[in-house]
């Protein structure tokens, strides 16, 4: 059997290389980690210089001012109902949109830990409506949902804006009937007559056949008229 001698100085030799190896890979890695580092301070400064441009451009500040229509906060302890609610709540705009042509817009849900256990708040623009309180023993998801519609049906006229009107008036296909409307009321007038359907419990759904209905009577001195006229037809 032959024994291969490796010589003194070889050994050492493979020995500082492997220091030195060790020394320069950790330099290499403490640089990826500055460099790391430096980019997310660039991205940082880079997003909020990009704010800051919005914020002084007077054509971007209208972003900025961008409001929820509707608003619930909920105590801490109520927290973790977020994401059920918001089930909930997608379950009652189906519900107002098929029993009333009504769709109500996004809602978010926010914490405020200043709100007593069990008790909640309800925003339309800003505004609070209330607070509410739920009742021991009895389903929180259930309440908050059944206040929820209580408040959308009482500020449907904050909520329905003539944006949502002419939106249905560019979805009807008969654009005869539209130029016959336009030429007797106002899109504001229209949006009146489809809020006070809905305060009345008539649906608004078929918004085309409401629309071919509404410019029938259009010619009618006052809108209460054509609301009256529009119920013989819908009810």
């Amino acid at each position: 059997m032959i024994t291969l001698k490796v010589p003194y100085y070889y050994v050492d030799s493979l020995y500082v290389t492997g220091i030195v190896s060790l020394f320069i890979m950790f330099i290499m890695f403490s640089k990826i980690l500055l460099l790391m580092k430096e980019n997310r301070s660039l991205r940082t400064l880079c997003r909020n210089q990009q704010e800051y441009c919005n914020k002084i451009n007077p054509d971007k500040m209208l972003n900025y001012f961008g409001i929820d229509i509707i608003k619930i906060l909920l105590p801490k302890n109520l927290k973790k109902l977020s994401t059920d609610l918001m089930v909930k709540i997608i379950g009652l705009r189906e519900e107002l949109a098929d029993n009333l042509g009504y769709i109500i817009p996004n809602v978010r849900i926010s914490n405020d830990y200043d709100l007593k256990p069990y008790e909640y708040e309800i925003f339309v623009r800003t505004k609070s409506i209330g607070k509410f309180k739920i009742e021991e023993g009895n389903e929180n998801l259930e309440q908050i949902i059944k206040n929820l519609k209580i408040v959308c049906l009482e500020n449907i006229s904050k909520i329905f804006l003539q944006e949502n009107a002419q939106k249905l008036l560019d979805e009807v296909p008969n654009k005869k009937i539209v130029e016959t409307l336009l030429q007797n009321l106002s899109v504001e007038d229209i949006r009146l007559i489809l809020i006070e359907l809905v305060n009345q419990n008539i649906s608004i759904k078929d918004y085309s056949y409401v629309l071919e209905r509404i410019s029938v009577y259009s010619d009618k001195s006052t809108l209460n008229e054509i609301v009256n006229c529009l119920k013989n037809d819908l009810v």
